[in-house]
């Protein structure tokens, strides 16, 4: 009976492999189907704030490849009641080993040098008429306390680079460069002439950068949380930055 059993549990031991080794091949020959025939990869990058309280628990699923796809659909759920805030959703398409490029941007001009203040006058000729013996007045038409020399432009927005490669279908990988610049507010700065020593206060811009560079490797279809950032404004919020990859066969 001992040997019966033996020989019982290694069969059963060798189906359940077989079973195994069946199912494994099933999944990688339905996922190698992707690499059949030309395709394109499929590049997303959700960029989401959510409040501080909801995204705490949402960050490990997010890391969790086998929760990742539903922490995605209650985020969906959230922006779609209000309770997140989408900021952008760049989706682009490229071929293997070819650099892509997204950009959501908006241009911000601003002064960084300054000239000197100087006041704009106007003087008027003396009268020509001796009795009157009336002399040349100077009106000041403006003063301007600091004259704009100097510009830079900043781009404030989302912007997305990434070099996507195929290795057998399954496995992908990306260098990539996900980047959302924003403008937090205008702040007051006191700048000093110094042949006259006057002071003068000039607006100056604030801005903030949340940004990842990096390399890896994902699975076709997969989810992968890249980035959290804690946000200066609006406070209490957290910002996610959400990749997910596709193979499309054309």
């Amino acid at each position: 009976m001992k040997i019966f059993a033996l020989i019982l549990s290694v069969a059963c031991f060798g189906l359940m492999n077989c079973v195994r080794g069946q199912q494994f091949a099933g999944e990688r020959a339905s996922l190698s189907n992707a690499s059949a025939g030309p395709s394109n990869l499929e590049i997303e990058l959700l960029v989401v704030q959510v409040p501080q309280a909801l995204a705490l628990p949402l960050i490990p699923k997010l890391s969790d490849r086998a929760q990742s796809e539903s922490a995605v659909d209650e985020i969906h759920a959230l922006i779609a009641n209000n309770q997140a805030r989408l900021i952008a959703w760049p989706v682009v398409k490229t071929k293997s080993g070819q650099r892509a490029v997204f950009e959501q941007v908006e241009e911000f001009r601003y002064a960084t040098d300054y000239d000197p203040a100087e006041r704009v006058t106007k003087t008027d000729s003396a009268s020509k008429d001796l009795q009157k013996k009336s002399k040349a007045t100077t009106t000041i038409v403006k003063e301007v306390d600091a004259i704009p020399v100097g510009f830079e432009t900043r781009n404030v927005g989302v912007t997305l680079e990434v070099e996507p490669l195929t290795v057998d279908g399954i496995i992908i990988d990306l260098s990539l460069v996900p980047q959302h610049n924003l403008l937090l507010s205008m702040r007051r700065v006191e700048i000093e002439d110094k042949a006259s020593g006057r002071k003068v206060i000039v607006e100056q811009p604030i801005f903030h950068t949340n940004k990842v560079t990096t390399s890896l490797s994902v699975r076709n279809g997969d989810y992968t949380l890249l980035g959290t950032f804690k946000m200066p404004k609006p406070e209490g919020y957290i910002e996610l930055f959400i990749l997910h990859t596709r193979i499309k066969t054309l």
